[in-house]
């Protein structure tokens, strides 16, 4: 940084080269995916506080921890593409605040269900049902000499139902 002194008309100016001892900032950007958008509200000891799990697209995972409510990170939706930047020990999260695509408008908070969508609903939770219940009766025959609780059975079970879900998209 040059430092002029008083400039005075007609007289020989003289500048310094003041040097600065301050470390260089390393920046860096990332992309990656919102994994879990913004969940419960938790207390810290910074107050009120949420978080997010973005995906890098270099496969590692970063977990971001913001004020509750602040947006844009309180409504970003799972899959949506963002990035982080990475500045002196800190994560930022960036967001495109101009989406790409036109959005649709807003949907309404409540719209009453039609028959037609409660049994879609009804056969659902029914079809869920039968697969938990198919999966604690496995789980029993498979493994109630090798575990010791109804707790563990209800937690492979589960474990069971979960995994099936996935695997098959449920």
């Amino acid at each position: 940084m040059i430092i002029p002194r008083l400039l005075l008309p007609g007289k020989t100016h003289h500048f310094q080269q003041q040097q600065q001892h301050q470390p260089i900032s390393e920046m860096k950007i990332k992309n990656g995916t919102v994994k879990y958008p913004a969940g419960k509200v938790f207390v810290s000891d910074w107050g009120e506080r949420q978080n997010i799990v973005v995906e890098m697209d270099d496969g590692s995972t970063e977990k971001l921890y913001f004020a509750a409510g602040r947006q844009p990170h309180a409504s970003l939706k799972r899959g949506q593409q963002v990035q982080v930047l990475y500045e002196n020990g800190k994560r930022r999260l960036l967001v495109n605040d101009k989406p790409d695509t036109p959005t649709e408008p807003p949907q309404p908070a409540y719209q009453e269900l039609t028959p037609d969508q409660k049994r879609a609903i009804a056969n659902y939770v029914q079809d869920q049902a039968d697969l938990l219940g198919f999966c604690l009766k496995t789980a029993s025959e498979k493994f109630s000499e090798q575990v010791e609780t109804e707790e563990s059975l209800r937690t492979l079970a589960t474990t069971l139902f979960i995994a099936t879900q996935r695997h098959f998209g449920l």
